[in-house]
């Protein structure tokens, strides 16, 4: 904001965008005190929201405790980071593989969480969007592909039984509820049901409760809800895999202009809608309102159209999984049933 202008922007009209950990970091700064007033267009492609626990930067800074004492690298201060600055790559490396060899298995994906604190993040992200606390005044586009979650190489039925029992099992009806909707009999059953689990209720279904708070809550601006479901014909196996529209955002796919046309129509005036360079009409990109059952389907064809049912109630059986709130773990929303890493637990062996 502060440089734009000398590259001929406009420090009035700024846009952040990011794909994945990259959404995330844009869903954080949505509800960062500090950055409030700092951007008026946000974009959020498949963002994780489980990335943002809440836990405590003090409870979080346990881990880095840990990993000091592990090491030995115990004085104070500065040269304690100084002893840990030193270390070989290869032993911070290892140390994640511990934890993925352990009981804490997911501390490997705590590791780089968004954590609570009194001045950058008071709430995790759900919840501040929840509460209502994100900036006023900020236009949103937010979306996920339609095969966010990568098709796992071994998965067993057992596991996908463990894994949705772990995230459900507290309640009997929700637990048959997500079995009858991502259903699985078989091992083979069990990939795609996992693939279909990780997309909608691991990924998915945090983008859908956003967009739901933001039409909810949010004043003096619009959120445009997406759905990416393009298939390269040289990736068939692998779907709308997670990033796969990145090419069409930066306009490197030769399948037209139109979805990096709606992103720089975006930041131009927080609406994806407008006129193409040949002077033809980009297909109608409705708001998402509350109450609103269409997203935005991009891909081969672009056009609004209803969200599926079933896709609405494995959204609405996820919302109680947000956000994780131990750490150690990204808690049942991963289907573990860890009740946390602590400080006395120490790193594990190899």
């Amino acid at each position: 904001q502060q440089n734009i202008a000398s590259f001929g922007g406009d420090p009035d009209r700024v846009t952040i965008f990011g794909e994945s950990a990259g959404a995330s970091s844009v869903l954080a700064l949505m509800v960062c005190p500090l950055a409030e007033g700092l951007f008026t267009n946000a974009i959020a492609e498949s963002p994780a929201l489980f990335e943002s626990v809440n836990v405590t930067k003090e409870e979080g800074g346990d881990l880095g405790v840990a990993l000091g004492n592990y090491f030995n690298a115990t004085k104070d201060g500065s040269s304690q980071i100084d002893q840990m600055r030193n270390l070989p790559a290869e032993d911070i490396v290892q140390v994640v593989q511990n934890f993925i060899d352990s009981p804490w298995a997911n501390m490997s994906r705590t590791m780089f969480n968004l954590f609570t604190d009194d001045t950058s993040m008071p709430l995790s992200i759900y919840e501040a969007f929840q509460a209502g606390t994100q900036h006023q005044g900020v236009n949103l586009i937010i979306g996920n592909n339609k095969d966010d979650c990568p098709m796992p190489n071994h998965f067993s039925l057992e596991q996908y039984h463990s894994l949705i029992n772990n995230a459900f099992g507290g309640n009997p009806s929700m637990l048959q509820h997500i079995a009858d909707l991502i259903p699985a009999s078989t091992d083979e059953e069990a990939l795609t049901a996992f693939k279909e689990y990780g997309t909608n209720v691991v990924l998915s279904a945090g983008s859908f409760a956003v967009a739901k708070a933001m039409a909810r809550s949010s004043n003096n601006a619009s959120t445009f809800y997406y759905f990416f479901d393009y298939v390269y014909p040289n990736h068939t196996e692998d779907g709308a895999f997670h990033g796969a529209e990145l090419p069409f955002v930066l306009n490197y796919s030769t399948l037209g202009p139109d979805i990096p046309t709606y992103w720089t129509n975006f930041a131009k005036t927080g609406d994806p809608n407008g006129e193409k360079s040949d002077s033809t009409w980009l297909p109608n990109w409705p708001s998402f309102e509350e109450g609103s059952d269409s997203w935005q389907v991009l891909g081969s064809e672009i056009s609004n159209e209803p969200i599926p049912e079933s896709m609405r109630e494995i959204y609405e059986l996820a919302a109680p999984l947000y956000p994780p709130g131990i750490l150690g773990s990204v808690g049942p929303i991963y289907g573990t049933n860890s009740t946390g890493w602590i400080l006395e637990d120490g790193v594990p062996a190899a």
